[in-house]
């Protein structure tokens, strides 16, 4: 198959979503399709193009038998206004077109959303290349937004909506990242047969079990301290990290207790100001790729926040990295969560509902006090990774996927695309 794959992050940048996509992009190349990505010129996380990227529109290149073509975008770092960072997600929804025009012809386009204007900027790409259409979406928008308060006004949410319901109707498949998210759309009124679950996913051979010595515990100064780790987006949709600094200051006295959070975003300097004073809570840049898995090892337990009713259908990319370092759960999220769901049947941790640091304090004494214990549920998440998310089931999946949506294709090319399938170009 000839795959165009859209998605605003990509390598070089390392992290969830530009690590995954490469995965995916790369694994397709050597199954022999002809795999082309279409993405932003590399500025993440701190809102900065890379040099060698700088003053131009356009590039092209190859890396790994993938053709990659980025694409010009007002880069803003997670730390901006809002304003800014709509600003950038817009100005590559619209980029992203011309790209697209000069791309290989393709047989499938696979658009990773959010952001949400990019998904009709794709359609358009499918009716110019006469492919499939493969929707990708990590979060549900724009009711994660409004949830959170993001999105005030009201043409802005209806203008919003109509377009999340146009991406719905003429996506010939919709992948979703749980069970819980296809049950959201279900009940939104999208067809069961466009939905497929794939799970997101972490390479289990990079990030895997490590001897604690092989971890950056003497680089951080910790010895034998209880160690709670955060690391990933200090975002919007992050919100309860207050709770664990929180919690960090209930537990002052705790002097074996020590909190590490690790990662940028809008919300770090507000953290930054919560802890200030707080000997227990160490606070760290994002880690690069290299020394992720050293990261995850320097910790006893590793914390997944959640919250706000839109985040409710979602399961974070770092639950699987945890999971695959061998490291028990601490999930602090509604229990309704497709997090906790993952947390109960893998019995791998604990979870907690938002908004409540003195639960979440007692909670993080009680798993000190039994470590024993602690490292069996470590081990029970490891497996359950391996059993469930490995990477190859994953890009599997994706690949019946596309194989489904370039049928579809072939169908808008002959006109006699039904009900079951996406809209009509």
């Amino acid at each position: 198959m000839k795959i165009l794959l859209i998605s605003q992050y990509y390598w070089p940048e390392r992290f969830g979503a530009g690590d995954w996509t490469q995965q995916l992009a790369e694994w397709l190349a050597e199954q022999k399709h002809e795999v082309t990505v279409l993405t932003a010129f590399p500025n993440y996380p701190d809102g900065i193009v890379s040099p060698e990227y700088r003053g131009r529109f356009l590039q092209r290149e190859e890396h790994n038998g993938v053709h990659i073509i980025r694409t010009w975008i007002y880069a803003a770092p997670r730390t901006k206004r809002l304003f800014q960072r709509v600003l950038a997600q817009a100005s590559f929804s619209a980029s992203l077109l011309l790209g697209g025009l000069l791309a290989r012809k393709a047989d499938v386009i696979w658009y990773a959303s959010p952001p949400l204007p990019g998904s009709f900027t794709s359609w358009l790409l499918c009716c110019w290349h006469r492919a499939g259409y493969a929707l990708n979406i990590s979060d549900i928008e724009p009711e994660r937004s409004i949830a959170l308060g993001l999105f005030k006004n009201r043409w802005l949410i209806r203008i919003l909506e109509a377009l999340e319901r146009f991406a719905y109707r003429h996506a010939d498949r919709i992948c979703v990242l749980s069970e819980g998210t296809r049950n959201w759309l279900v009940k939104k009124g999208v067809p069961a047969t466009k939905l497929r679950v794939t799970p997101n996913r972490a390479d289990g051979d990079l990030i895997r079990p490590l001897p604690r010595e092989q971890s950056l515990r003497a680089e951080l100064g910790l010895n034998d301290e209880f160690v709670v780790l955060y690391s990933g987006n200090m975002g919007y949709t992050m919100g309860d990290l207050d709770s664990v600094v929180d919690a960090a200051r209930l537990l002052a006295e705790d002097r074996d207790i020590r909190f590490v959070l690790a990662g940028e975003g809008v919300r770090r300097k507000s953290i930054e100001e919560r802890a200030n004073g707080l000997g227990s809570v160490t606070l760290l840049p994002l880690q690069s790729r290299q020394r992720f898995p050293r990261l995850l090892a320097s910790a006893d337990v590793c914390t997944v926040l959640l919250c706000g009713e839109a985040t409710n259908a979602s399961v974070p990319s770092k639950t699987y990295s945890i999971m695959a370092a061998g490291k028990p759960l601490l999930a602090i999220c509604d229990p309704s969560n497709d997090t906790a769901r993952v947390v109960e049947e893998a019995q791998c941790g604990e979870h907690v509902a938002p908004g409540d640091p003195a639960r979440l304090a007692s909670v993080i004494r009680r798993l000190k006090d039994n470590r024993d214990a602690l490292r069996q549920r470590g081990q029970l998440a490891r497996r359950y990774f391996e059993a469930h998310f490995s990477p190859l089931n994953g890009m599997k999946i994706y690949e019946q996927v596309f194989a489904e949506c370039a049928g579809s294709g072939s169908t808008h090319r002959t006109g006699k695309a039904d009900a079951d399938t996406a809209g009509s170009c």
